[in-house]
């Protein structure tokens, strides 16, 4: 489902007139204390988005992030080691002035996520949302362009509850055509 959905947004990419593409680097910041105790308070991801223009200020965009992040257990210090993919779909609302744009974007989250630790791994996925808010200086037809967002999603293995919330900080470097 993942892949349809993303090679769906990618046809849509390629039949419009005004495609955005970027490439970004994001610190995610968890809240769930099962990741921090192990990994840390967060992690970097990095990852791709795809913009395209609907009407007026109003885009529809489709992303992927990767995070990958190795840690130690905290009662035996064994080696842990986690991989997130965030594929998400949503609307993006661009306000443009002459040289910056203000963006807001909202849209649905898939994480599919895996993790090994103590001879085990673990492998699943589960849906969620986020939102985001942030600027983007022209520099036609480059851009450049930082935004603060929040994420959210959830999953239950194993009687534990898996959360992957938290706020999400992103810079990236894009080219419109």
């Amino acid at each position: 489902m993942r892949k349809t959905i993303l090679f769906l947004a990618l046809g849509v990419l390629l039949l419009a007139g005004t495609v955005d593409l970027s490439v970004h680097g994001a610190w995610m910041g968890k809240e769930d204390q099962g990741f921090r105790d192990v990994y840390g308070n967060g992690a970097w991801a990095y990852g791709i988005r795809g913009e395209v223009k609907i009407f007026g200020p109003w885009h529809v965009y489709g992303g992927y992030d990767y995070l990958s992040k190795k840690g130690k257990t905290v009662l035996m210090g064994e080696e842990a080691s986690t991989v997130h993919n965030y594929y998400s779909v949503g609307l993006e609302y661009v306000k443009g002035f002459p040289l910056v744009s203000l963006l807001a974007r909202a849209g649905v989250l898939f994480v599919d996520y895996s993790e090994e630790a103590l001879g085990q791994s673990i492998r699943d996925n589960c849906v969620g949302f986020e939102a985001m808010a942030g600027l983007r200086l022209k520099l036609r037809p480059f851009f450049i362009e930082g935004g603060a967002g929040y994420m959210a999603a959830s999953d239950r293995i194993l009687d534990s509850d898996i959360k992957f919330n938290g706020i999400k900080l992103e810079v990236g470097v894009g080219v419109g055509f």
